[in-house]
């Protein structure tokens, strides 16, 4: 899918720490946006079968997008976040 969706993004909580993955499974070079409340907070080339894990320090906000800006890739998007001892992930929600 080209655009994926999460609700919100936390690295300022105390204790708090989320990041994205971001993984290319196609054979071509993804071109990707990752933006948070509306702001693109990074661009980011994914080689075939390649990942990137960013993660945006101060930011507290949403919701989060995952976009493709080029081709059609196929992208594996989850969004990790940890809590003090606790860990949790959530897969991309694509918008209809």
């Amino acid at each position: 899918t080209s655009n994926q969706w999460f609700a919100w993004y936390d690295n300022v909580s105390v204790g708090m720490k989320t990041w994205v993955l971001v993984g290319n499974e196609s054979q071509d070079t993804a071109e990707v946006d990752i933006r948070i409340g509306g702001q693109t907070m990074g661009h980011y080339s994914i080689p075939a079968g390649g990942r990137v894990t960013p993660l945006f320090p101060g930011q507290m906000n949403g919701p989060v997008q995952v976009v493709s800006t080029a081709g059609s890739p196929q992208l594996v998007v989850s969004q990790r976040t940890t809590f003090n001892n606790s860990f949790d992930e959530l897969p991309g929600m694509q918008l209809t």
